[in-house]
């Protein structure tokens, strides 16, 4: 079910807003219950037993260089570059192949009335290919930002700050839609509201519970519920 913030007064808020940005990973293509399952599929060979649920909820949003330090740090376990290489590899042929774009995204995209546009914390070639793979470039074009477009990526605000300024919008005028965590907190830090979004099939009951009591704009739970916020949103 849709829902949106309450006010004091018990109503839901109007407001209107100018542009939505979108995080690709989970929120526009279902890449995160597939790097999940290539993750788990990779740390099983190094003897580190997780499950697919668990590896989301840990590292969904995540840079591969904080995976790798998370792991270190709450597993004892150091892994080399070559396994990292080895996973990029067997990723960029998963993504190319397997990828697809979460229920419903599609027809978002195809009615949706404001202005949008992506920014992710993938590097910009591997946006580039899951963009294409899950058949979204024709919706998007070239209005999307990457974390090397910006010294620091999520949690921290300058991706979403970095897009809002390309598209000649100001921060406070700008709707994030989030999955994780870390681009919730992204949000919040560059001034923006954000509906957080739960359509991708990694949205298990663990890793909506991760989720829980992050302030947000409202709470889409499918394509359908988040164009109608939007919708909701543009008619203010």
């Amino acid at each position: 079910m849709t829902q949106l913030t309450r006010a004091a007064n018990g109503t839901h808020p109007t407001r209107s807003f100018d542009l939505v940005i979108f995080d690709c990973d989970g929120v526009l293509v279902e890449s995160e219950w597939l790097e999940g399952e290539l993750l788990t599929e990779s740390l099983r060979g190094e003897g580190i037993e997780i499950t697919v649920d668990e590896a989301v909820c840990r590292f969904a949003g995540r840079q591969l260089a904080d995976i790798s330090s998370n792991i270190a740090r709450e597993l004892g376990i150091r892994l080399e570059s070559e396994f990292w290489s080895r996973f990029l590899g067997r990723l960029e042929a998963a993504l190319r192949e397997k990828l697809k774009p979460v229920p419903g995204v599609i027809e978002l995209l195809g009615n949706l009335e404001l202005p949008f546009c992506v920014a992710s914390n993938s590097p910009r070639d591997r946006l580039i290919v899951k963009l294409r793979a899950a058949n979204l470039l024709p919706f998007i074009g070239t209005r999307f930002v990457s974390a090397q477009d910006v010294v620091y990526p999520k949690p921290a605000p300058h991706l979403f700050l970095f897009a809002a300024e390309l598209m000649g919008t100001r921060p406070e005028r700008c709707l994030v839609v989030e999955d994780s965590f870390s681009g919730l907190k992204a949000a919040s830090a560059a001034g923006m509201q954000a509906v957080k979004f739960l359509g991708g099939r990694h949205c298990t009951p663990q890793y909506i519970a991760k989720l829980s009591g992050v302030p947000v704009f409202g709470t889409a739970c499918n394509g359908a519920e988040l164009l109608s916020i939007l919708t909701s949103c543009n008619a203010a």
